[in-house]
């Protein structure tokens, strides 16, 4: 089937009408996308070798959708503000030096050094303030301040640690995939900011949810 290629918005209309300047500067914005970028070739990559599984958590049928696309409609997607991937970011197991290593089978070398990516990226991040963390990757508090005790040493075993949890965020929300795959939304850039801001939505949510659970627990 023939792939479709529909351009969207520039990415300063895409990212920063929903993205304060000041919390992420354009070199991280430009990590961000180049990163969600190889993550959508790796879905493309798993679905294409074994079609019946949900690649990295992410529905068939967003999945198929996502293969019809070219590779300037999938860098249109993947010019969003935040990380369209989780990699155990709300849960600072893997990211103590403490923690027993884990084995990754499934996981291809690409996959694993995407990973080691990611986790590079994070450490970085995590010299700066939990806002700007929690905004680009979803981290939690107490994750974040793990990161803050992890040394750059510990970055690559952390990172296997934490591959095989590599996910598509959000990759049973429908609605928000579908308005960034669509291709009727391809052509309307309005629509773009209006999924970023869906997600960023989801995202302090997933931000809130450790406060609900020890809210919960005293209760």
């Amino acid at each position: 089937m023939e792939k479709t290629n529909h351009l969207m918005a520039p990415a300063s209309l895409a990212s920063h009408h929903v993205v304060p300047a000041a919390l992420l500067d354009d070199g991280t914005l430009q990590s961000i996308y180049e990163m969600n970028e190889a993550f959508l070739a790796l879905v493309v990559h798993r679905y294409q070798q074994s079609p019946e599984d949900p690649p990295f958590g992410l529905r068939a049928s967003l999945a198929t959708q996502l293969g019809l696309l070219d590779g300037v409609a999938i860098r249109a997607v993947a010019t969003c503000p935040y990380t369209l991937f989780d990699m155990a970011f709300d849960d600072i197991s893997p990211w103590r030096q403490t923690a027993p290593a884990s084995l990754t089978p499934l996981l291809s070398e690409s996959e694993r050094g995407f990973a080691r990516m990611v986790a590079f990226f994070a450490w970085h991040l995590t010299r700066r303030d939990l806002m700007t963390a929690a905004l680009a990757l979803g981290m939690t508090p107490a994750t974040h301040r793990a990161w803050r005790g992890l040394p750059l040493s510990a970055v690559d075993s952390s990172a296997d640690r934490a591959a095989p949890r590599l996910m598509a965020r959000w990759g049973y929300h429908h609605t928000f995939w579908h308005g960034l795959l669509a291709p009727s939304l391809r052509a309307h850039a309005s629509s773009v900011p209006d999924t970023h801001l869906l997600g960023l939505q989801l995202l302090a949510a997933d931000g809130l949810r450790p406060f609900k659970k020890q809210k919960e627990l005293r209760v």
